[in-house]
Order: structure tokens, then C-alpha cells, then sequence
């Protein structure tokens, strides 16, 4: 997209992945809500193999590139589509 003009980063990070969401999920917080099969069932469900190319596939066009010209949108949308 950048070399087409449009302003935009690299998208979003596979959060089940990241260290945050091990040390809340092992809280005691979430101990005391959550029983230890709920936990283990997500520990079980937490690969998504789908989810590392979707996220290849993802970027964030800035918000102010919205405001502009309707072809301009319309190319971010082109960008975007999936190719079967």
C-alpha cells in the first residue's frame, strides 16, 4: 500500500501469542474466575492456524486517508481482497 501512496503500518501482532495474555491467563484473578479445565481448553484452542496469514494479509490504513477521495478507498478495498 505504502508504494501505491497510501499511508499505513503493518497491521496487528497474533496476540495469543503474547506474553500479556500468559501471565493474565495465569493470574490469580483468573484462576479464581476461570476453572483449570476452561483454562487448559484454551491452551488446547489457542493455535490458529488460519490466523498467521490472515495477519500477513493485514494493515492499518490511517484513519485520515478515509477522508479523502473515494477512489482512494476504493483502492485500500482492491488491496485488501483476498485472491482465491
Amino acid at each position: 500500500m505504502k508504494a501505491k501512496g497510501i499511508p499505513c503500518s503493518g497491521g496487528y501482532a497474533p496476540l495469543n501469542q503474547e506474553p500479556f495474555l500468559k501471565a493474565t491467563l495465569d493470574s490469580r484473578a483468573y484462576r479464581a474466575i476461570y476453572s483449570a479445565q476452561q483454562l487448559a481448553r484454551y491452551e488446547e484452542r489457542k493455535p490458529l492456524p488460519r490466523q498467521r496469514p490472515a495477519l500477513r494479509r493485514s494493515g492499518l490504513a490511517h484513519p485520515n486517508h478515509a477522508a479523502r477521495d473515494p477512489s482512494d478507498m476504493d483502492q485500500i478495498v482492491v488491496f485488501f481482497t483476498v485472491k482465491e
